[in-house]
């Protein structure tokens, strides 16, 4: 019988030939291919039928290979394991090629989601992965390198400063023009404070900028369990938040918000590129790491 090139026997039931030669048995085959002993049956019988050739010779629960089925089994063999060996190539360079970053979804959001698209245009063969956590990766999770807010003293991580950050209000543009000028740190007496858990509160900002006592409640106002909405709430005129000039920079930049007070607090907080000693970092982690800090000075210098 001629069989055309363009036609093969099914996959399944090649894999079921090739299974059971090598292994021996109908039964381990359907073991190894985890379905049953009589689907196994069928899926030779299929393959022998459109060859129109015997591959097996079965005598009860009892069976011999043909000089056909061994030739034909052996150079599936070699098949699939070039099948295998080129899907695992494959696989391998897409691995290669991934980098997955862990990222606090508030600079997740106000700072590296609009400026990922020059890395981007910068290294397109580069597989991106954005995890966005608030909390440390263990780095056991297919996490490559962290960016973290804190001060920099992860145990067992290389830890590089990428942006330090100074504390000042922020507000909208249409808040000063309905709730009157700010020029004095008094002007805050009465008016609505935008609150958001961190290291530093709006008492150390008060602290820091009155010369003399003032009358406001630090602890007073709507408080948000995120900075994202915390500076939505600021830009849509609900309130005066404390802002942080690495979340803040851009609503500064495009006019959403803006800064009524000259003093800023420095934070002893900054952000880090997190990663660990004891691995080798991925492909792409050097040409990430340079384009972030070019764009963490670019950052900084505006």
């Amino acid at each position: 019988m001629s069989f055309p090139d363009n036609k093969l026997p099914s996959l399944k039931g090649l894999r079921a030939v090739e299974s059971v030669n090598r292994l021996g048995s109908f039964t381990a085959a359907a073991a190894e291919l985890a379905v049953t002993q009589g689907a196994i049956s069928r899926l030779v019988s299929g393959v022998e039928q459109d060859l129109g050739v015997k591959l097996f010779e079965r005598s009860g629960p009892k069976f011999t290979t043909t000089e056909a089925g061994a030739r034909y089994a052996d150079a599936l063999g070699e098949a699939f394991q070039l099948l295998g060996a080129a899907t695992r190539s494959v696989s391998e360079q897409s691995v290669a090629d991934r980098l997955t970053i862990s990222v606090p979804p508030s600079f997740a959001a106000k700072w590296l989601t609009p400026r990922l698209g020059a890395f981007l245009a910068l290294c397109p063969k580069a597989d991106l992965r954005i995890s966005i956590s608030q909390q440390p990766s263990d780095f056991d999770d297919g996490v490559d390198l962290s960016i973290l807010h804190g001060l920099g003293n992860w145990p067992d991580m290389h830890c590089q400063l990428l942006m330090s950050e100074t504390l000042f209000p922020v507000c909208s543009p249409d808040f000063v023009t309905r709730h009157g000028p700010m020029a004095t740190i008094q002007n805050l007496e009465g008016k609505p404070l935008l609150q958001a858990k961190g290291p530093e509160s709006w008492q150390d900002w008060i602290s820091f900028a009155a010369s003399q006592p003032v009358n406001i409640d630090a602890c007073s106002g709507t408080f948000f369990n995120d900075g994202i909405s915390l500076y939505q709430a600021a830009v849509d005129g609900h309130g005066i938040a404390l802002g942080r000039s690495v979340l803040v920079s851009q609503d500064l930049e495009e006019g959403r918000l803006i800064a009524p007070f000259r003093q800023e607090f420095a934070s002893a907080h900054g952000y880090y590129l997190v990663w660990p000693k004891d691995r080798l970092p991925p492909k792409h982690f050097d040409r990430f790491r340079r384009w972030l800090e070019t764009q963490t000075k670019k950052s900084r210098d505006q």
